[in-house]
């Protein structure tokens, strides 16, 4: 065989590999059914028509839910936000002023009984009163996060919190998702519900299993549900609903498959913890399940690492994950890889910048046995502010 002809002969393969066979009513289907993974590869969502505009600042809304409900926050200057709180008020569609009603005004994490807190404001021309003006202008601090609520009966929209966030250099980062804590011991359980908008429920099980047979034969004839069967399946969680998601599916800007990856949903869980202590391992940092903030330097002198997740002194392969990242005024990215030296993916690595965080969410690995389960626990490494 010429050696031009092996190289094709090769590429064909290595793309054939990542594809399941085509269903016999439709070869042409450019890539495989995926229960775990509802949008991927679709176009980045975009920002919506509608944005908040107060003085000079504008915070451009995202629709978060149903039927028409936005949000969105900006960061600024506390001088900055003392000038602006006198200007006018006002909410856009297209550049186009709409009708629209102030409901609230008020500083983040404070009682309704605080001076900062003012439903139904004097509010008029698109100009706050005087007196709440003051109350702002002389009150409000570093660190500080304004929240703005509106509704537009005539667009039938409503402006749930539109945040201003008064900046301070001084100000630790926190991410704004935090990593949910590990849930190491418990009891194991054969099956699990999962309840999420969009899709049907689902129903995870050994449908073989005898001790779980009576789940299963609660399930079985109700067509709401649809049942995977898992040989073996074992879990901690046996509910899970969208407020266990790091994000949900409507605040990610994109979803990019760059590797084969794996279906988590027909995968069984890792459950043998024991008491050991459990943490990701990259480069020189350390998450457990969320990591200290490293400089910007210290994670990028880390990217080209391998990872490694590591329960006690054992330690896991890494077969396929799950990549968010998400930083202040940046919507979320996700990303499904096979391993973390992908160009496309060193690409999106490199270019984070401070206040920033990376979640490695959905591991999936490789037991003693070679059996993959999927790793119930995500991790997060964090970038802290300049």
């Amino acid at each position: 065989m010429r050696p031009r002809h092996f190289l094709l002969l090769l590429i064909a393969l290595s793309f054939w590999a990542c594809q399941r066979p085509a269903p016999e009513e439709d070869k042409a289907a450019p890539l495989p059914h995926r229960q775990d993974i509802l949008n991927i590869n679709k176009q980045p969502a975009g920002r919506s028509e509608f944005v908040v505009e107060w003085g000079k600042v504008k915070i451009p809304l995202l629709k978060y839910a149903n039927p028409e409900v936005y949000g969105g926050m900006v960061e600024i200057g506390l001088e900055e936000f003392q000038q602006l709180v006198q200007e006018e008020l006002r909410l856009l569609k297209k550049d186009k002023v709409l009708a629209a009603e102030l409901v609230s005004i008020h500083r983040e994490s404070q009682s309704q009984a605080d001076p900062f807190w003012y439903a139904y404001p004097g509010f008029e021309k698109g100009r706050l009163a005087e007196d709440i003006v003051s109350t702002f202008r002389q009150g409000v601090r570093r660190g500080d996060v304004i929240a703005l609520r509106f509704s537009s009966g005539r667009e039938n929209i409503i402006v749930q919190s539109a945040l201003i966030k008064i900046a301070d250099p001084f100000e630790a980062y926190e991410p704004a998702v935090p990593v949910p804590r590990p849930r190491y011991d418990g009891d194991v359980y054969g099956f699990q519900v999962i309840q999420e908008p969009g899709r049907r429920p689902l129903l995870r099980i050994d449908t073989t299993a005898e001790a779980t047979r009576h789940i299963y034969d609660m399930y079985r004839d109700n067509r709401q549900y649809r049942i995977i069967q898992i040989p073996g399946f074992q879990t901690r969680h046996r509910l899970l609903t969208e407020r266990d998601r790091l994000f949900r599916n409507r605040e990610i800007r994109q979803s990019v498959l760059l590797g084969c990856g794996h279906d988590c949903l027909s995968l069984s869980d890792f459950t043998d913890f024991g008491d050991a202590e459990v943490h990701l391992e990259w480069g020189g940092m350390k998450a457990s399940p969320s990591s200290e903030n490293y400089c910007l330097e210290d994670f990028r002198a880390s990217i080209p690492a391998p990872l490694h997740l590591m329960v006690g002194e054992r330690e896991l392969p890494i077969r396929s994950f799950h990549l968010f990242t998400h930083g202040r005024e940046r919507q979320p990215e996700h990303y499904v890889a096979d391993g973390l030296q992908t160009p496309a993916l060193l690409k999106v690595l490199y270019r984070l910048q401070p206040a920033s965080t990376a979640y490695f969410d959905k591991i999936v690995v490789e037991d003693e046995q070679g059996r993959l389960l999927v790793f119930p626990q995500a991790f997060a490494f964090n970038i802290g502010a300049d």
